[in-house]
């Protein structure tokens, strides 16, 4: 705040906080990962998605769980949309709501940890796995992430060789 006085109530999150929080585009939400690990029924780990207001330091919506450890949490270019990976799925989130958009997508088991470039416009991500058992394998998950769901997936020959990239207009 201006005043430097704490806006309403601590809100506490379990887990460890995973890098830097991420901030809705007009600045009034935040967007906090943690991960926690349980062993009642073996090792499992779980990657929680919380969106607190900034105004008035308040929980917005309900804790997203995801299952797994998380490979990535970024904000699209137009702090619209956060995308959540694990190692084996991706999860789209409004930074504004806190609310999931779609399901959340699992990734081919067996594959490498996802690797994601977002478009521009922020309208879309393009996910890349490369197969961990036969290296010239490689799919190209194309979210939408307006909807938070798979528009398409793109079978490739090779393995992942740095970040997928859009063209210069964004489109592909």
């Amino acid at each position: 705040t201006s005043t430097g006085t704490q806006a309403g109530r601590t809100v506490t999150l379990d887990g460890s906080l995973l890098g830097s929080p991420l901030y809705s585009a007009d600045g009034t939400h935040v967007v906090i990962a943690t991960q926690t690990s349980t062993t009642s029924q073996g090792p499992l780990n779980q990657l929680n998605v919380s969106v607190v207001d900034t105004v008035t330091g308040v929980q917005t919506g309900s804790t997203i769980t995801i299952r797994g450890s998380a490979a990535t949490v970024v904000l699209n270019p137009t702090a619209t949309r956060v995308v959540v990976t694990t190692a084996t799925s991706v999860t789209v989130v409004d930074p504004s709501t806190g609310t999931q958009l779609g399901t959340t997508y699992t990734v081919n088991k067996g594959f490498s940890p996802p690797i994601v470039a977002l478009s521009p416009d922020g309208t879309h991500a393009l996910i890349t796995t490369t197969d961990t058992t036969n290296t010239t394998r490689t799919l190209l998950n194309v979210i939408d992430l307006g909807t938070g769901t798979q528009a398409r997936q793109v079978p490739l020959s090779g393995a992942v060789v740095g970040s997928p990239v859009f063209s210069g207009d964004g489109t592909a």
